[in-house]
């Protein structure tokens, strides 16, 4: 039978230990990094505390819980008392998403449910950012699907599942070029054949620093990132200069806001639309006339 044992380390020591229980035959062995998690002008930062335990976590078959404790005591060099143990039951990490709602007509559901609104994405939930759980990515379906696409020409930056370039297509985009800095590609064109969307042009691109080839003319531009990576990504591809009609920007924490929206305006364009979802922005805006 498996089980799970756990025991307190400080940090500093947490990857020695690991070597010493892998040497000896424990190989399923994970601890979670100290993350402190503060605000600054981009959103929020991640800094490991040092100087914190962590929870050691190793699981492994074993006939005698109590004899295992006392080969990780010795190994460790911990008395038995501070190890704890459990039966472990392996978790099924993709299992499907639930239906999640985005307004009366549309939802987000997965390949096995059935659709209980009008209309629905069809999303497969194993690969990466964009479920449509997080609120960003939610306010930005709610302002695409609530536009006509037809005959445009997108670009998605930080397509991630590559959700609201399939969401743009079905609302009628002739041309979605889907980015992220991660490999996407086999993703996003799952996700566009379960929706039986064809048009979406994937691709891996780092666009902060790769200047990137695109259609000399771009309807609209999709940006779930960040303040300032945003502001990076406008200036390494020269959307202002481009002409871009519109842009739907996301990912931006309330107290970056101002500084985006300036940003914006400086270069010529308005703000036609902003949905707020806890301390997320979304915000559309439009070449000015």
């Amino acid at each position: 039978m498996e089980y799970q044992f756990m025991f307190d380390i400080p940090y500093v020591m947490a990857d020695e230990a690991m070597e010493k229980l892998a040497a000896a035959g424990y190989f399923n062995t994970y601890y979670d990094q100290p993350i402190a998690v503060s605000r600054n002008e981009n959103g929020y930062q991640y800094q490991i505390e040092e100087t914190q335990n962590v929870r050691m976590h190793i699981i492994s078959d074993s006939v005698s819980p109590s004899e295992t404790i006392h080969v990780i005591s010795r190994l460790i060099n911990i008395e038995n008392d501070a190890i704890t143990y459990e039966k472990y039951i392996l978790q099924d990490w993709q299992q499907p998403i639930p239906a999640i709602p985005i307004n009366e007509d549309w939802e987000i559901i997965s390949p096995e449910d059935d659709p209980s609104t009008k209309y629905s994405i069809i999303l497969d939930s194993r690969g990466g950012f964009g479920t449509g759980s997080h609120e960003t990515t939610r306010d930005c379906l709610k302002m695409i699907l609530d536009k006509d696409f037809s005959n445009k020409t997108i670009i998605d930056v930080g397509t991630g599942s590559g959700v609201l370039s399939v969401a743009a297509a079905m609302k009628g985009a002739v041309t979605v070029i889907a980015l992220d800095i991660e490999p996407c590609e086999r993703e996003v064109r799952l996700n566009a054949e379960l929706n039986n969307i064809t048009g979406i042009q994937p691709a891996q691109k780092d666009l902060i620093h790769e200047k990137i080839k695109t259609p000399i003319t771009i309807d609209w531009v999709f940006i779930n990132i960040g303040s300032e990576e945003t502001i990076r990504i406008m200036e390494k591809q020269d959307f202002f200069d481009r002409k871009v009609n519109h842009f739907l920007i996301s990912g931006i924490v309330e107290w970056s806001m101002d500084k985006l929206v300036d940003y914006f305006i400086t270069n010529g364009y308005q703000m036609i639309d902003t949905k707020k979802s806890n301390e997320w922005v979304t915000m559309q805006f439009s070449l000015m006339p």
